[in-house]
């Protein structure tokens, strides 16, 4: 170990040949996890060496503030005792020295969101690929294949979730296949609107885009499902005119299995946009109108999100991100707004509708990867990457 030191301390490119990343200008902060303070450090390559050789806990990370000659360890915690967040810090730099272990969890929060949007659009990642009138998006479990629906006589393409958006494979479906939505390695395809042929059936389809059986609901065509609570109940648009509903189904873990558990009617007549909060606590509604709804789990009452104020714009796809807080919108005719899903205040936007006039779907993966469709300029389009490069995590 002494040789080690004397190496950072002489040559400290010489021991710092382990890949390691820099997050600049920013600073990790950890949520019920203890880190460790260390004072007196002239340069982040001290922090470096007392953090490899900390025996008490493994360190996978340390924050260097450099005005002050302190580092903060970052210790190794399952990221279910604890939350890891990452925001902005002009006098800090943050090191990574375990990339898996940032890598293997599900979610980071990045708080500044102002930052965070800002490296979203200037990512140069950027990329587009032309699919024919694209209506329907979504992302599979494992965050490396995604499903569109697209064409005049509609089909399900798989891609790769990636810059490139390398097409994978393709199979067609009914004419009217518009909403899509994933669960357990099934694609699920909703119709909009609806037809004497297709009326009121919920399509399935495995990984490999072979078709299962369907699903019947007479009460209206059915739109965008999330599932809750541990997956025991599945929560499904039901859009018919004038009132459409909310259905909530016991789910068995198929969808050949299962019975119906309530209704819940829903304040308008055509909804599209559905997401839930990090918790299932609180269902989130939006359609025709660019009034966003919320539903209370627990109490099955609805109140406003976002009122109207007199907006053209339709809130076409619904989203929490993983700080948890906030739900980003796509609208139509205009781009993407984020709120603050507790007060309903915007505290953020970004307007695309120069580009993009008729944005119509949205993913926002956990680490902040986001893919777009835009029905008549016939994009499938792809920002930034993944938290590890989003974050401006580069490697060494």
């Amino acid at each position: 170990m002494l040789v080690s030191i004397l190496l950072i301390l002489l040559i400290p490119n010489l021991i710092i040949s382990v890949p390691y990343g820099t997050v600049s200008e920013a600073q990790l902060i950890t949520n019920d996890i203890v880190s460790i303070w260390i004072y007196n450090q002239s340069s982040w390559s001290y922090c470096m060496c007392q953090a490899l050789q900390f025996e008490h806990a493994t360190i996978v990370a340390f924050n260097y503030f450099i005005d002050y000659q302190s580092c903060e360890l970052i210790p190794n915690d399952p990221p279910s005792n604890g939350s890891y967040y990452m925001k902005s810090s002009s006098n800090s730099v943050i090191y990574i020295i375990n990339s898996n272990f940032f890598n293997s969890l599900k979610s980071i929060c990045c708080s500044d969101i102002s930052w965070l949007l800002y490296k979203i659009q200037l990512s140069n990642t950027f990329n587009s690929v032309i699919v024919t009138q694209p209506v329907g998006l979504v992302l599979n479990a494992d965050l490396n294949l995604f499903a569109i629906i697209s064409g005049n006589e509609r089909s399900i393409q798989l891609r790769e979730a990636s810059k490139n958006m390398t097409g994978k494979q393709f199979t067609s479906t009914e004419t009217n296949a518009q909403p899509i939505s994933y669960h357990d390695g099934i694609y699920f395809v909703g119709t909009n609107p609806s037809s004497s042929a297709t009326l009121y059936n919920f399509y399935s389809y495995d990984a490999n885009l072979t078709q299962l059986p369907d699903m019947y609901f007479p009460e209206g065509d059915p739109q965008r499902a999330v599932w809750l609570f541990n997956n025991s109940i599945v929560c499904l648009i039901l859009q018919s005119d004038p009132r459409s509903i909310l259905t909530f189904v016991n789910w068995n873990s198929s969808a050949s299995n299962f019975t119906h558990n309530r209704t819940v009617a829903i304040p308008f007549s055509q909804p599209y946009g559905l997401a839930k909060s990090n918790d299932d606590a609180i269902i989130y509604v939006s359609g025709d109108k660019a009034t966003i709804y919320q539903l209370s789990t627990s109490t099955f009452t609805w109140s406003i999100l976002v009122p109207n104020y007199n907006s053209t714009e339709i809130p076409m796809s619904l989203a929490v991100d993983s700080c948890g807080n906030r739900l980003w919108v796509l609208m139509l005719g205009f781009g993407i707004r984020i709120y603050d899903r507790i007060y309903g205040n915007e505290i953020a936007s970004w307007n695309m509708s120069m580009s993009y006039p008729t944005l119509y779907d949205m993913i926002l993966t956990s680490d902040y990867e986001l893919y777009l469709i835009d029905k008549s300029m016939n994009q499938l389009i792809h920002y930034g990457l993944s938290l590890t490069d989003q974050c401006t995590i580069n490697l060494k």
